[in-house]
């Protein structure tokens, strides 16, 4: 028990000391882009009818310093734990959230994001506190991830869910000042709440999984606050969370030893979505755009689209055959489908009416996924490239192929993409030109003396 009791602790004073350290500005500058883009498909998702449906089911609390938080778009005053709830769900529900392809294979910034912003708001910390506990909760997700994957992702499991509690319990404890020994508490009962299945892709559960690792993620933290405990061990010894994901026992420094600058944000990055679905299709999309731009080809003109992935990708984009515009964002043929009939993939093409449509339904017939485990993978264990072979009704045949999808650190999203992406996002809330002061201002987050204002502007008609 000595053993693990110190295996454990190595890794609270291994996030401590992140957590302590300066931050250099080139990684603030990486958070401060990842934070707001997460700020904007937050406010895009707060007007979603499932995100208004959990927030009826969520109980109003009266403002109140240390204990409440609000629902960033709507301005409700919530519990910390809700608040973390329903921002993480709002953030989640279009699937427009960054996603880390290389390690984790989870979207790591909308739970720890979530988790910090509603500490945040609650306790009036800074911008610096709040990056440098974000950095430090995304940097544990992403080196779990290669301590566990494929295994873990392939079985099934939603890693967004069960890695994000743990970080996100990471950064909400550093938020709330625990020592080494509380932070251990509350890794432990991170543990004991990650949950999560992929199984529920396309539909509401899926944002809601989400959701709750935030704020399990804050739970967590709060109850080893209040001198609960947890058994040492059941994170990283040889019966806890990570070795039972990774189906074989993990050794503690296998995860401490990366654990240097750069963050791995900032050194092997994390995609910021070009597309509001499954960053699986995402470069069959930009092949296949601008395969079409180029050759002036209309859909009629197309016969057929084949598209070479991961073998692992059909046991994730689930929906083939799909129905709703939910299930239309995990499902290849219906996203390409989607694209090319509306002459773009933006946050309103995905409905329910269009996925109907007898074009698109027409052409989503023409897509053929072919697996090719030759595609370049990462460390996670899964090549999010393609190979994409068109072929028009005149007998015509064209190839593109990529290793990486568009807003990947290799294919990086230009600045006035991310302010375009942005104020699009936040457009039933803001003006445009509110929009385009808010994404400047948020960009330079770590040098917020408080939140507040930050998270005020984005509540615009809020009464409370």
């Amino acid at each position: 028990m000595s053993e693990l009791l110190e295996h454990e602790r190595a890794v609270a004073e291994c996030l401590l000391a992140s957590y302590g350290a300066a931050v250099p500005p080139a990684a603030q500058a990486v958070a401060g882009e990842h934070l707001t883009d997460l700020l904007g498909v937050m406010l895009a998702g707060a007007q979603h009818p499932s995100t208004l449906a959990l927030l009826a089911t969520l109980p109003a609390q009266v403002p109140a310093p240390g204990a409440s938080a609000r629902a960033i778009g709507q301005g409700k005053s919530l519990s910390i734990q809700h608040a973390a709830l329903f921002n993480a769900f709002a953030a989640h529900v279009d699937d427009f959230d960054d996603d880390d392809t290389l390690l984790s294979l989870s979207h790591p910034t909308v739970t720890v994001g979530a988790a910090c912003l509603a500490l945040c708001d609650a306790l009036d910390l800074s911008g610096t506190a709040l990056v440098a506990a974000y950095l430090t909760g995304v940097e544990t997700i992403m080196r779990l991830g290669p301590l566990v994957n494929p295994r873990h992702y392939l079985a099934g499991w939603h890693a967004t869910c069960t890695l994000g509690v743990v970080g996100a319990a990471a950064a909400s404890g550093l938020l709330l000042g625990l020592d080494a020994d509380r932070l251990r508490h509350a890794l432990g009962f991170a543990a004991s709440m990650a949950a999560g299945l992929r199984s529920n892709f396309g539909s509401d559960a899926k944002p809601l999984q989400t959701g709750l690792a935030a704020a399990h993620g804050v739970m967590a933290a709060q109850m080893a606050a209040a001198g609960m405990t947890s058994t040492p061990g059941s994170l990283m010894g040889p019966a806890g969370m990570v070795s039972m994901f990774a189906g074989v026992p993990v050794a503690v420094q296998d995860f401490i030893a990366p654990f240097a600058r750069p963050f791995a944000l900032e050194g092997v990055g994390v995609t910021i979505k070009a597309y509001p679905c499954c960053t699986c299709s995402h470069a069959a999309i930009a092949l296949l755009m601008s395969l079409i731009a180029d050759e002036r080809l209309s859909a009629t003109a197309i016969a057929r689209v084949e598209v070479s992935v991961d073998p692992a990708t059909p046991r994730i984009l689930i929906h083939p055959q799909a129905t709703t515009a939910m299930e239309a964002k995990f499902s290849l043929p219906f996203s390409l489908a989607i694209a090319v009939v509306q002459g773009q993939l933006a946050l309103q093409d995905f409905n329910d009416e269009t996925v109907r449509r007898d074009e698109v339904r027409a052409f989503a017939q023409k897509v053929l996924t072919l697996c090719d485990d030759t595609l370049p993978k990462g460390a996670g264990g899964v090549a999010l490239g393609c190979r994409l072979r068109l072929t028009t009704v005149d007998g015509n045949t064209f190839f593109r192929s990529t290793d990486v999808e568009p807003g990947s650190k290799a294919w990086r999203l230009s600045h006035q993409q991310l302010a375009d992406k942005f104020v699009r996002c936040a457009s039933a809330s803001l003006t445009a030109a509110q929009a385009a002061d808010v994404f400047a201002y948020a960009l330079d987050m770590a040098a917020l003396p408080t939140l507040r204002s930050l998270l005020a502007a984005l509540c615009p008609d809020a009464r409370n």
